[in-house]
């Protein structure tokens, strides 16, 4: 009879702990599902005459973003989680002395020029905290832009 209420006890704990296993593995899961965050993106189209915020509207693929429609149309990130970003923008124009800025809620936050001559590239990468709602966009000044692949916008959170 122990031997009976033994086995008994023992196949209850083992499904409980193969519960609370998947349980946890679930959890674990959907925690890092929620935390991933990432966009790159491409200013579509040809050589542009352009001032004002870049539209980085050719997504090639976006994680933990759900106000995407919203990005693409205004060339505005939203912060929907708070934490620790990795920025990149890069460019190629065709103006001498252009400027490109990352600015977060209208504060440039980063300052890169283009100087002489013609098919010349500025990027920026930069970390940077952001908190949920606020907004991080690129922007240039009267500049001849080339896109597609020429013109490069990532965002990535780290933390």
């Amino acid at each position: 009879m122990t031997d009976l209420v033994e086995d008994i006890v023992d196949k209850r704990i083992k499904i409980a702990q193969e519960s609370l296993e998947t349980a946890y593995n679930y959890t674990i899961s959907t925690f890092q599902q929620k935390t991933q965050v990432a966009l790159m993106s491409y200013f579509p189209g040809g050589d542009q005459q352009i001032s004002g915020i870049l539209k980085f509207s050719d997504v090639k693929f976006s994680v933990g973003i759900n106000k995407l429609s919203a990005y693409k149309s205004t060339g505005k990130f939203e912060c929907e989680m708070s934490g620790i970003y990795l920025v990149s923008a890069s460019i190629v124009g065709k103006t001498k002395h252009a400027n490109m800025n990352i600015n977060l809620n209208g504060n440039i936050i980063s300052y890169t020029r283009i100087s002489e001559g013609y098919w010349q590239t500025g990027t920026a990468v930069l970390a940077v905290q952001l908190l949920n709602n606020d907004k991080l966009w690129v922007e240039v000044q009267n500049m001849m832009l080339s896109g597609d692949k020429f013109a490069v916008f990532s965002i990535l959170k780290v933390l």
